[in-house]
């Protein structure tokens, strides 16, 4: 029986950039504009120096750029800096129904990745499309007893969006993405204790380093690496928990009809 992980990973896997409505790349572009104009504001902070300090001492190899810094790293410390700088003034998007934040955990995630490969510019708004769509529907799924337990829902729900549209961008398969989606759960965390402090944006900084972990090699599923799931197929209803309430979402529904 197939499981709605492994149902999640194929609509993924198998979604382009064709596929998707021409809105949902315009609203990918709008964010894109939004997640890098704050961070360039955010990268003027002391706690961004902290983190600037510290990437630079690391020495990693060069091949992603961290926002407003004359610095290139490693693919999973970009993702991490720039996931950090995202989120830190707190003014990125917000998905009101669940209070989760998507674009500060997806988008770093996307370009450090992106980057490092020569990915095009359409297919990286569509792996975002599809990361956006993956951390809201698993936000959606556990929403509202989730935050009121105190978990921080961007931080839980956002690593699985990180790690979908990570692994889009590096063409993991089905199994692979499946694999992925496994990993990038038992990385999940996150706590609304820490609101108010520089913890808060470095749980989602973590999420973003953690959809970049690694690059799988032939035959290994990826390292947390990347992917993510949110429930379903593109096409025809998928299985769900007893109690979980129907979800309909944005890009994949305009195509596929309801997810039941």
């Amino acid at each position: 029986m197939k499981t709605v992980t492994r149902s999640l990973a194929e609509f993924v896997v198998t979604t382009d950039a064709a596929s998707l409505p021409d809105w949902s790349l315009h609203e990918a572009k709008r964010t894109l504009l939004n997640m890098l104009a704050i961070s360039l504001s955010a990268s003027r902070s002391k706690g961004a120096a902290i983190m600037l300090e510290w990437a630079r001492d690391e020495a990693a190899a060069e091949h992603a750029s961290v926002i407003g810094a004359k610095l290139k790293t490693s693919t999973s410390v970009a993702a991490l800096l720039n996931g950090f700088l995202a989120h830190l003034q707190d003014y990125d998007d917000t998905h009101f129904p669940t209070i989760l934040h998507p674009t500060a955990p997806v988008w770093p995630a996307v370009l450090a990745t992106a980057e490092r490969g020569g990915t095009s510019g359409r297919d990286a708004l569509a792996a975002f499309v599809l990361g956006a769509e993956t951390a809201c529907r698993v936000a959606i799924s556990v929403h509202p007893w989730h935050y009121d337990q105190g978990w921080h829902i961007t931080g839980t729900a956002g690593v699985f969006g990180a790690a979908a549209g990570a692994g889009k961008v590096i063409g993991l398969d089905a199994d692979r993405l499946t694999n992925a989606f496994g990993a990038a759960g038992t990385l999940a965390a996150g706590v609304r204790e820490v609101f108010g402090t520089h913890g808060k944006p470095f749980m989602r900084a973590m999420r973003r380093k953690a959809a970049c972990a690694r690059r799988p090699g032939p035959g290994r599923g990826s390292r947390a690496a990347t992917t993510s799931s949110a429930a379903g197929a593109a096409s025809g209803p998928c299985s769900r928990p007893a109690g979980m309430p129907s979800m309909r979402c944005s890009a994949a529904s305009a195509n596929a009809g309801s997810w039941r």
